[in-house]
């Protein structure tokens, strides 16, 4: 069964873990049909148990008009303040011509500014828009902090730079060679031009982009990962590979492999399990589970009966959601659901988004109502 057709029938899942695990499935999946983010962003608003949730994991999907409206509706019903920074990091997703056309609707959640911007990126000579490009990276490279707004602003120019073909399929090489030949660290020009080369979707440059895995630099492993993703090939995955193996590297490697759906991606990552080290066993669990694959279950359970640590990925999530989407059972399934259910409550806590619950006492009764002490029943 293809990927899309065994995940579809949970996209909108009521139970809250499922659809946790599936939104992060396609959270960095570069081939989400449109009309599922539709979907969900329409679920969301009419959920408030769900907004939260799905809100959070749609920040790389693509908006259509539908999205865009159902974006708006919520914008404008919503009730709970801390969920702005949700709806802020989706409205700068829309694109300048949706933001025209929806502006009436968005003028209230959008600054003065920004609609400046906007008509320049629509209406914009190209020695315009070059100006404000080579302004932002001036600032970006200047800049003792990062600054996101900022560096989302210079892709948005370098869409437009590209869609006017005012960059050309040698100027990504020139720049790299350049890079690569300056020193230890790429400046925003550099981590730009990686951007340029998923967008022109140049896949002689897969090898180049791999062998940078090894570098500190989380802006430009993003953007690495990202673009590497995007081709969804297996030259991909035979370059990656070698770099799943490597600690130094393999959190971004196996974030690139897990999102390529192929046989040979699931056959990399089986593979993988003779190699890594048992402290990177939680990472390749989760993307084993990621590809939806039923030829993972064997090396799951020998994973898991071995034993693993959960300190980066929240691997309960990932264990309980994809055995319920697989439609496969585990002696473990209830541990892992109230694992993942108590790190979940915690963090909304923490988040100001739900109401913290008295604790309960070891010795208390156990809140599920079965009779028992917590200790005996969901507190062991």
């Amino acid at each position: 069964m293809e990927f899309l057709q065994r995940i579809e029938p949970h996209l909108l899942n009521d139970d809250p873990l499922v659809l946790e695990f599936v939104l992060r499935v396609l959270e960095d999946y570069p081939a989400v049909p449109p009309e599922w983010t539709e979907r969900l962003l329409k679920e969301a608003m009419q959920s408030k148990k769900k907004e939260f949730l799905i809100l959070s994991h749609l920040k790389s999907h693509f908006l259509n008009d539908g999205a865009v409206q159902a974006l708006i509706q919520g914008m404008q019903q919503r009730k709970n303040k801390k969920l702005d920074y949700e709806y802020k990091g989706l409205i700068n997703k829309i694109k300048p011509v949706q933001a025209m056309r929806f502006k009436a609707e968005l003028q209230p959640f959008i600054k003065r500014e920004m609609w400046d911007f906007y008509q320049l990126l629509i209406n914009g000579s190209e020695e315009e828009v070059w100006t404000e490009y080579g302004g932002a990276l001036a600032e970006l490279d200047g800049s003792p902090e990062y600054d996101h707004e900022l560096f989302i602003k210079a892709k948005m120019l370098a869409e437009v730079i590209v869609q006017n073909g005012w960059f050309s399929q040698s100027d990504t090489d020139i720049v790299m060679r350049e890079q690569l030949e300056e020193g230890e660290w790429f400046t925003f020009e550099g981590i730009l031009n990686v951007y340029y080369i998923k967008l022109l979707q140049q896949k002689r440059f897969i090898p180049q982009l791999s062998s940078l895995l090894v570098r500190s630099e989380d802006v430009l492993l993003e953007e690495v990962s990202d673009a590497l993703s995007s081709f969804q090939s297996d030259e991909v995955v035979e370059a990656v590979a070698p770099y799943v193996i490597n600690r130094d590297s393999d959190i971004y490697s196996f974030s690139i492999i897990r999102n390529i759906k192929t046989p040979l991606a699931t056959k990399v990552l089986l593979d993988a399990q003779n190699h890594v080290e048992e402290d990177s066993w939680e990472l390749l669990i989760e993307s084993l589970c990621f590809q939806l694959s039923p030829d993972v279950v064997p090396t799951i359970e020998k994973m898991v009966e071995e034993g693993y640590t959960s300190f980066i990925t929240e691997l309960e999530t990932s264990l309980y959601g994809f055995y319920k989407v697989m439609g496969l059972s585990h002696p473990d399934l209830e541990k892992w659901k109230r694992i993942a259910e108590e790190r979940n409550e915690n963090f909304l806590q923490d988040m100001g988004l739900v109401e913290s619950k008295p604790k309960v006492g070891r010795n208390d009764p156990c809140t599920c109502g079965s009779g028992k002490k917590y200790k005996k029943c969901c507190g062991a």
